[in-house]
């Protein structure tokens, strides 16, 4: 029992059930220092105390670097194990980065303006801001109980005027570049929340992704940011994110939908006047069907919609109320292929010469090409449906022939353009329109321009005044920011319509064009998703108060290198994210980089069980759902949730088990993109599997002890075999943790895998000085999973500030594998080059021009003046160093 009871103790996480008084009293002389909750205290305490300034580490433009990114979070106030996943891997990757010699920062800050926020305050009668900061404190505390080492002194806050101000700045810009605008437009309304959302942020059903109300349709003068001027490199340039998830391209690309088509000039003629009097442009992307038009479809609100009901019956004109106000009082997306014909007008075909009726429609979009579009009916299935609804011919124009075993589509009943294969067709189709001055080639997206107004508080005001005399005018860049008061006095003044404009202070301005005092500030505030359309350009340089950025430094630390979020941002935050960068990238602000990310994780959500009572549909928390038998709940696996009652606090996790090991319990689960199931048993086992590693290494202090430098050796033959072995699993773990997917559970594996190994090993050999060695390359491949542990480990056997440095595979083969020759990294001015295959004696040899010699020829430079050679054999990596 004795002994039992000392192996638990020598660990550095003990249970709350473990920590029985007796047993402590008994043993606590030497082994309390051992306690799990205060290793984690003394390293998170030094790791946030001996951060280096990261100021030194963004200026050191020298060193090859490394930009991880978590998003950063709404301040809530509370983690969750989401939050907890999303970290560990950023802190993982972080570590295993600096490990290789690389220059990191993995920094963190708040996106904190935003609707939650007022709606908080609202509710308890308070400032937006002193709800906001005091979340803010309190996640700050516990993200440093994780265990995660962030680059605090680059941390900002949206809702600072620090950063808000270069907000504003970037707003400037595209007005400048006239890719902001403002315009009347029919928009989403959110009844609860009462703001205007983007369509992107409104479901399939009509709801509110945020409040979950049903949206209602508004009339009002709103700002749009022209993101559809970039909609095809935002597609093209998908093609180049080779670290980007396939799923989240294909994302991606469904939304920007762009597509290469044609704009067809169709003659609108007057049945009365018998003569042309305007003309209806279509966009489509099959030029080739256009003898197979029997309709034109128009939006039901295209601009020639009043031209065509102007003086018609009343009869007629109720038919068109009535499907107008069947689409406007929809609660989804989904459409009915309904329509009004349009009497008195018709279209001529500009090929054939054919006469076409024209319906305004629910199915074809205003704001999508030109809001009007072939009616193809046998060939497109929305409009053949259409067609057999409203008794349309149907023609056929494209046919399938086979010829020698081979199948192709040719044109039929199209003219002289019968019998074309469609890529030709297609050719000499647009050729001919172009001729006769009725069509050109052009593109098209289906994503819309980004509507950025919002009629709320909390958030960024949008830098505008209007002036009587002047107009619409941009707030010189010299009079940023505007400043969002923070303290509106009553906060219950946030329910009345646009807040800000109650703000006599704020609303009322001078021109500072004209002078007239009469002008007024714009009340609306930005959408949340201009805050953090550009914060990672912010990181790098978050204290500057002269520029946005410093260009320099963006050259040096853009893109970033891996980008760490959830799936419900695949769409929207990194295409808007991609749209400013690329913008400022034209602009020559961020000159080297189309994109803003290299490599993009987009983990998986966190799920547990949910207790629900069949009966009454209510949820219950896991202790009261075992008072029920298991027929009278419904048992499900869910997305953790408060109103569901299946959340699992991490903190709570870390009291039991400590921070390390619920982040290897978080990674070992499966794949990052994969959805994972919380289950304790897991963390039950990967805390045994720590344990093992802790009393290994006490089982090295008393060898050590006991023998100092007299352990023994393996032979020749022995040590070879091992190291072949060592060198497997050693490879097999970096492979995993280099992989486009971070491959954590992998790496975890293969590391049990090593430690499985040298438990034989030493039941085989003992403590020798090899295993003793191999033992080191273990416990620095999991520093970047169980820092605390490790540290701890570290400073116990090294007695020392020990350097954690991921284990050099070509130190292991040269050390172990290779006796005549060694591999040699090759730096000139600190910059690596390439590595060699030399003798080993080259690096105790004083010839240096030898030495030139085999570099140039090697590695083909042509080194021929050089101050120094430093030759370098630290922890048996190879290093020559050539400073020119």
């Amino acid at each position: 029992m004795l002994t039992q009871s000392i192996r638990i103790l020598s660990k550095p996480f003990l249970t709350n059930q473990l920590r029985t008084q007796n047993l402590c009293l008994k043993l606590k002389n030497y082994f309390s220092q051992y306690e799990f909750s205060q290793i984690e205290q003394k390293w998170q305490q030094k790791w946030n105390q001996n951060i280096q300034s990261s100021h030194k580490k963004i200026s050191d433009t020298n060193q090859e670097k490394y930009y991880v990114l978590s998003q950063f979070p709404y301040p809530s106030g509370n983690l969750h194990m989401g939050h907890a996943r999303v970290y560990y891997i950023s802190d993982v990757i972080s570590r295993f980065e600096k490990m290789k010699g690389k220059n990191v920062i993995n920094p963190m800050g708040w996106d904190a303006f935003g609707l939650p926020a007022e709606n908080a305050a609202i509710q308890r009668n308070i400032e937006p801001s002193e709800w906001t900061y005091k979340n803010i404190q309190q996640m700050k505390e516990q993200m440093i109980k994780l265990g995660v080492v962030f680059d605090w002194d680059l941390e900002l806050f949206t809702c600072r005027e620090d950063y808000y101000k270069w907000t504003q700045w970037i707003f400037i810009q595209l007005l400048k570049n006239k890719l902001a605008y403002k315009k009347e437009a029919e928009v989403n309304w959110d009844p609860i929340d009462q703001t205007v959302l983007a369509n992107e942020q409104v479901d399939d059903q009509g709801r509110s992704w945020r409040s979950g109300a049903k949206v209602e349709k508004k009339m009002l003068n709103q700002w749009f940011i022209k993101t559809t001027e970039y909609g095809k490199e935002l597609f093209q340039d998908l093609s180049d994110l080779e670290g980007w998830p396939q799923a989240v391209q294909e994302m991606q690309r469904g939304w920007i939908g762009f597509s290469e088509g044609t704009q067809i000039k169709f003659e609108l003629f007057s049945q009365q006047q018998q003569k042309c009097i305007d003309e209806i442009e279509v966009y489509t992307t099959r030029p080739d069907t256009i003898y197979g038009v029997t309709f034109l479809a128009l939006a039901y609100d295209h601009q020639l919609a009043t031209k065509f009901l102007a003086g018609q019956k009343e009869e007629d004109l109720a038919d068109y109320e009535k499907m107008k106000n069947e689409i406007k009082s929809r609660k989804d997306l989904v459409v009915n292929k309904i329509g009004y014909k349009v009497k008195d007008y018709y279209a001529v075909n500009p090929l054939s010469g054919e006469q076409v009726p024209i319906y305004l429609v629910d199915y074809v979009l205003k704001d999508y090409g030109t809001g009007a579009v072939m009616g193809v009916p046998a060939h497109d299935d929305r409009d053949q449906e259409f067609a057999k609804k409203y008794q349309i011919p149907i023609k056929e124009v494209i046919k399938e022939e086979t010829d020698n075993q081979s199948t192709k589509q040719v044109l039929v009943n199209s003219g002289k353009f019968s019998n074309l294969e469609i890529a030709e067709a297609k050719k000499q189709i647009n050729e001919q329109l172009i001729q006769i001055g009725k069509g050109h080639v052009t593109s098209n997206t289906s994503m819309r321009d980004w509507l950025v107004s919002r009629q709320r508080y909390w958030g960024v005001p949008i830098p505008v005044i209007e002036c009587p005399t002047c107009g619409v005018l941009p707030v010189p860049e010299d009079q940023l920011p505007v400043i969002l008061p923070e303290k509106l006095g009553n906060p219950v003044q946030l329910k009345n319509g646009n807040p800000l404009a109650h703000i006599k202070d704020f609303v009322e301005c001078k021109c500072h064009i004209c002078g007239n005092n009469k002008a007024k500030r714009e009340t609306d505030t930005l959408d949340t998703f201009v805050d953090s359309s550009w914060y990672f350009l912010r990181f790098p340089d978050s204290k500057n108060s002269l520029q946005i950025f410093d260009s320099n430094l963006i050259k040096y630390w853009a893109p970033v290198d891996l980008y760490i979020g959830g799936m419900e941002h695949a769409i929207l935050h990194l295409l808007y994210a991609r749209f400013i960068h690329k913008f400022l990238h034209k602009q020559q602000f961020v000159p080297l980089h189309k994109e803003p990310f290299k490599q993009l994780i987009v983990q998986g959500l966190v799920k547990s069980k949910s207790y629900r009572l069949k009966q009454t549909g209510q949820y219950l928390y896991p202790q009261e759902a075992q008072k029920y038998a298991e027929d009278e709940l419904d048992i499900k696996i869910e997305k953790m949730s408060k109103s569901k009652n299946n959340g699992v606090n991490p903190l709570e996790e870390i009291e039991k088990f400590g921070a390390d090991c619920l982040r290897m319990t978080l990674l070992f689960y499966g794949p990052n993109e994969k959805d994972i199931a919380w289950d304790g048993n897991l963390q039950k086992t990967l805390y045994s599997y720590l344990n093992k590693v802790w009393n290994l290494h006490l089982k090295i202090q008393s060898a050590y002890k006991n023998d100092g430098d007299l352990l023994k050796k393996m032979n020749k033959q022995e040590k070879i075999s091992t190291f072949k072995k060592v060198y497997g699993y050693v490879e097999n773990i970096q492979n995993a943790l280099e992989r486009k997917d971070r491959s954590f559970h992998v790496a975890i594996a293969r590391q049990m895998e090593l430690y499985n190994f040298l438990s034989e090993l030493q039941e085989q050999s003992g403590i020798t000085q090899e295993f003793s060695e191999i033992y080191e390359y273990l416990i620095n491949s999991l520093y970047p999973f169980a820092p605390h542990t490790m540290s701890e480990i570290a400073e116990n056997l090294y007695k020392k500030e020990y350097q954690f440095v991921w284990p050099d595979l070509l130190a292991i083969k040269n050390k172990h594998l290779n006796e005549d020759t060694i591999s040699v990294k090759i730096n000139v001015n600190n910059k690596f080059k390439g590595q060699l295959e030399i003798e080993s004696s080259f690096m105790d040899s004083q010839n240096d021009e030898q030495i030139i010699k085999a570099i140039n020829e090697s590695l083909k430079l042509n080194i021929s003046q050089y101050k120094n050679i430093i030759k370098i054999n630290r922890k048996n990596a190879f290093v020559i160093n050539v400073i020119q």
